[in-house]
């Protein structure tokens, strides 16, 4: 029964480390290939959020069907910048607005396995400015009256002294 059991542990192991690369490897092509990167002119939601040190990041969705078909995003920032903002244009596609709005920054921090300060504040940027995208888009769609029923809290996003970059209240 023990080497059953080790057997199990050992499958065990190899299923977990084929799924962290498939993971790291996604990442790696998100950060290679900087995917979903550009501006949409046609968007029906969008947004721009700045962070400390005047980072900015831009999100752009486009519904068809009350779901995202499309999703890109501009950041001027770094590397893990623009892994972030490529990582949450990715998760957006085919959601709904309730769904976007449940995207936390832990979430994209487990998609681009990586950790530290600097990628906590690159992820957080990324989700403000999708949330801050899907609440335009509601408000284009519905009109400031139907806000209330996205059932999201009003939080203070752009930080940082100095910034010539505008800042917004969502």
């Amino acid at each position: 029964m023990d080497d059953v059991q080790a057997l199990m542990e050992k499958i065990r192991k190899n299923i977990l480390a084929e799924a962290e690369q498939k993971l790291a490897d996604e990442a790696f092509q998100h950060l290679r290939n900087c995917l979903h990167k550009g501006r949409m002119k046609d968007a029906d939601g969008q947004a721009c959020v700045a962070g400390e040190n005047a980072n900015c990041m831009e999100m752009y969705l486009k519904f068809c069907d009350n779901r995202v078909d499309k999703a890109k995003y501009v950041s001027d920032g770094d590397g893990i910048s623009c892994l972030c903002g490529s990582c949450t244009a990715d998760m957006a596609i085919g959601k709904t607005t309730a769904e976007l709005l449940r995207i936390k920054p832990s979430d994209v921090l487990k998609r681009v396995q990586r950790s530290g300060e600097g990628v906590e504040k690159q992820a957080l940027l990324a989700v403000e400015a999708l949330h801050k995208a899907v609440e335009n888009y509601w408000i284009a769609k519905h009109g400031n009256g139907a806000l209330h029923k996205l059932n999201r809290k009003p939080r203070f996003v752009a930080v940082g002294r100095g910034t010539s970059y505008m800042q917004y209240s969502h």
